[in-house]
């Protein structure tokens, strides 16, 4: 398993990032061109864009993570159409790795 960061076509205007646990080898098959319908990444999470409507003029998103919080009654996984996939990037880690998003 490695971690990866997938971009996703979720409209015909909206680009969607989600990061995640992978199989190296389907990752290897998918940038190889075999389609394979799709993609499981587990411990999945992505981070939010800010609302452009925000009342204090801040412009600050959030990372969203599948099993904790609001999502605390979903798994961590997800499996992500393959024809919907725009890039694929390699990470060093998950999200304990990620920043620490403040107020500024």
């Amino acid at each position: 398993m490695i971690w990866i960061e997938i971009e996703t076509q979720i409209s015909d205007y909206k680009v969607r990032t989600y990061r995640g646990l992978a199989d190296k080898q389907k990752i290897e098959q998918l940038l190889s061109g075999n389609d394979q319908g799709f993609l499981q990444l587990n411990e999945c999470y992505w981070y939010n864009d800010a609302d452009d409507q925000s009342n204090d003029g801040k412009a600050l998103g959030s990372y969203q993570q599948l099993g904790h919080k609001e999502y605390s009654n979903f798994t961590g996984s997800i499996c992500i159409r393959c024809s919907t996939i725009i890039n694929v990037s390699f990470l060093k880690g998950g999200f304990s790795n990620e920043p620490i998003i403040r107020g500024i």
